[in-house]
């Protein structure tokens, strides 16, 4: 099974032949051309379902009108309480589009998705898969660059991802204009669990006790009561810093030097990922040192 900092992937870096994708610039899109992108992911949705019968974002697309289809960055590109300029002072370019579609629909979409299909204001230019996704290249005619769209094979319930692979797959919006990454939301909680628990954002929260048999947790509320206790407040755990407080307030003292450590060694490993900022924001908090 891979480690949770195996998990970690910058976007925008596929190439199909001699075509690579172009970081889309957020401030340049505007509110308009982010409007065009959902409008074409859901002629998409419309031209699958005549196609197969089946719904790539849940019946009616729904996850794609909810925006729960959405992760990573892209989450902040089509949150509608994030302002333009915000947007573009804090995250002014995003790699790729990542999408979550309903795992039952990935061979058939792999097929579909070839070079010179159109949908809205996208054309196919061609696409790979690997790791459960299947990245697409498609040229974008608002500007004629080539988008990396990535389309992740996901669990759905009632027709949106589960709740779970959206708390483990997204970013918290604060957390990002202090400079935190969602891995280091996930690589903090991995390292919050110390001898007796491990974290997966494919699985969620197993003991360390039976290898053989985990006993993965996706609840967000057990998570929360399991590693920091009943009283600790389960919305903190959706954030790099609201898990800082966690661990300051609800674990033991003489843990934090341990917990620090093993973060800092798993963000280590990290290529082309600046942790600078989390790490000092864990050591001030902890009150731990290097």
């Amino acid at each position: 099974m891979k480690t949770f900092h195996q998990f970690l992937k910058e976007g925008g870096n596929v190439k199909v032949n001699d075509t690579e994708a172009s970081p889309i610039d957020t401030g340049t899109l505007g509110e308009t051309g982010a409007a065009n992108i959902k409008i074409s992911l859901y002629q998409l949705h419309k031209d699958f379902e005549r196609k197969t019968g089946k719904h790539l974002f849940g019946k009616d697309a729904k996850a794609l009108r909810n925006n729960s289809t959405f992760s990573g960055s892209s989450m902040h590109l089509f949150d509608k309480n994030i302002s333009r300029e915000d947007l573009k002072k804090y995250k002014s370019h995003i790699g790729d589009i990542d999408v979550k579609v309903d795992k039952s629909v990935m061979p058939e979409l792999k097929d579909f998705l070839a070079p010179g299909r159109t949908f809205g204001q996208y054309t196919v230019v061609g696409s790979k898969s690997g790791g459960g996704e299947i990245h697409t290249l498609a040229r974008y005619s608002g500007d004629g660059k080539v988008h990396q769209i990535d389309f992740e094979s996901s669990n759905y319930h009632e027709d949106e991802p589960h709740e779970f692979e959206k708390f483990s797959h997204s970013s918290d919006w604060e957390d990002v204009k202090k400079g935190f990454k969602g891995a280091h939301k996930s690589i903090l909680l991995a390292s919050s669990g110390l001898d007796k628990h491990k974290y997966s954002i494919l699985y969620g929260l197993g003991s360390k006790a039976d290898k053989n048999n985990p006993a993965w947790e996706t609840d967000t509320k057990k998570i929360t009561k399991t590693l920091f206790g009943d009283n600790a407040d389960e919305k903190k755990l959706h954030s790099f810093a609201g898990i800082t407080h966690l661990i300051k307030h609800h674990l033991p003292k003489e843990k934090h030097q341990e917990i620090y450590n093993k973060f800092v060694e798993a963000t280590s490993k990290m290529k082309n990922v600046d942790s600078t900022k989390a790490v000092a924001h864990l050591k001030k908090e902890l009150n731990t040192h290097d």
